[in-house]
């Protein structure tokens, strides 16, 4: 004979607090009388760990048709948990009864295993979503970002720039004394040719810093 179908229970298999640390996390169970035959029905919680909680009420009686709403609270944990499925089990028991009168502490382990409906529930643990969040922006996970050079180049101090400009026209000053030297012959031109091209390239390269938007006022 298998065991009676008494209450419809909500979580039905698994308890998940929403915790945050050094604070209580309350969750709740709602029992429905759903037996066949509109009987009264007695039920009693219990949990693998007592120390860990605060079941409200741990047991009592529910009429038929209506629903029972218990309430249990975590205690407060210091440090978050290794994994989410806690080791933590909570028993719902339910037996038909014909009165709401309290009863005795030895009734249920008196009973016929056929005469009780049994519900094992696992204990989930999960942070606060808010807490989650700041912790994982506190953690610097993703890295830093890239600095943006384009955007410091753009706000170069006013004497650093011209500081390059003089450089520039000094540079220029120079091209023009290399063109005049390359009239001589010898090794003396092929050197002041390689300098020549060495300097224009940053000729270039300057007028093009000061060139471009935001590379310096005009």
């Amino acid at each position: 004979m298998s065991p009676p179908n008494l209450l419809k229970i909500q979580p039905e298999k698994d308890i998940t607090f929403n915790y945050s640390l050094f604070a209580m996390s309350t969750c709740h169970l709602y029992l429905q009388n759903v037996s066949d035959d509109g009987s009264l029905v007695a039920f009693k919680i219990k949990t693998t760990a007592p120390k860990n909680y605060l079941v409200k009420p741990s047991n009592g009686t529910v009429k038929a048709g209506e629903t029972c709403t218990v309430q249990i609270v975590l205690q407060p944990l210091a440090k978050d948990p290794e994994k989410p499925l806690s080791s933590d089990r909570f028993l719902v028991q339910a037996t038909k009864v014909s009165n709401e009168d309290a009863l005795p502490r030895d009734y249920w382990q008196k009973l016929d295993k056929e005469a009780v409906q049994d519900r094992r529930l696992n204990v989930v643990l999960r942070k606060n979503a808010t807490e989650a969040n700041q912790d994982y922006a506190s953690s610097g996970v993703g890295g830093e970002r890239e600095p943006n050079t384009r955007g410091a180049l753009e706000s170069a101090p006013p004497e650093t720039e011209a500081d390059l400009r003089a450089e520039n026209e000094r540079l220029r000053k120079r091209v023009a004394d290399l063109e005049k030297k390359t009239k001589k012959g010898g090794w003396e031109i092929w050197h002041y040719a390689a300098m020549f091209v060495f300097f224009i390239a940053m000729h270039i390269a300057l007028n093009t810093v000061f060139g471009s938007p935001g590379g310096g006022k005009q």
